[in-house]
């Protein structure tokens, strides 16, 4: 097509083009940026319903790890309370180890009966009897039979147990006695 128009009107007509495209162009910016802020706003109270609803699960969740924690804690004081209880009633029921025995078993042995060790053994159960065993050495055997029966005529031991292996030597006995104690 053959343009007629004076060149002073193409002019115009340009600027005139330019302008309703710089118009044009302008709006669509505008309207680009309504559409961002109004999709930013939703978006924003999207976000703040999941932050509020996140920070409430926490919360319910952490009261409920508390009420687990208490639960757990009542538990684990209970049982504690009942093992405490079992062991006073056991030391209620038991003849106190003290000094004493050791001084009535000293005591009572002849100098050739040699001590090397004492092992306590204090159950839990209040059936159980309490025990001590005693390991040594003495001359004869003699000495042995002697020393035991001492023991078992002592109202501070239930009852006083030797194997028959300490009997089977005569001299330089390695013996092991087990001495049951009375519950008070």
């Amino acid at each position: 097509m053959i343009n007629l128009l004076p060149q002073k009107n193409k002019k115009q007509t340009q600027k005139a083009f330019m302008r309703r495209s710089i118009v044009v162009f302008g709006l669509a910016i505008i309207i680009l940026i309504f559409t961002q802020i109004i999709l930013s706003f939703s978006l924003f109270f999207i976000v703040d319903s999941y932050i509020k609803n996140s920070a409430s699960q926490i919360i319910i969740t952490k009261e409920m790890a508390q009420k687990e924690g208490l639960e757990e804690s009542e538990s684990k004081i209970k049982n504690i309370n009942e093992l405490l209880l079992s062991f006073q009633i056991n030391e209620n029921q038991m003849t106190p180890i003290t000094d004493d025995l050791f001084e009535i078993i000293d005591a009572n042995k002849d100098n050739s009966v040699k001590l090397e060790s004492f092992l306590f053994n204090i159950p839990t159960n209040i059936k159980i009897k309490p025990t001590v065993s005693i390991k040594g050495n003495t001359d004869t055997r003699e000495n042995l039979v002697s020393f035991i029966n001492i023991l078992k005529s002592k109202n501070y031991f239930q009852d006083v147990q030797s194997p028959i292996s300490n009997l089977l030597k005569e001299e330089d006995i390695d013996f092991s006695i087990t001495i049951e104690l009375k519950r008070q």
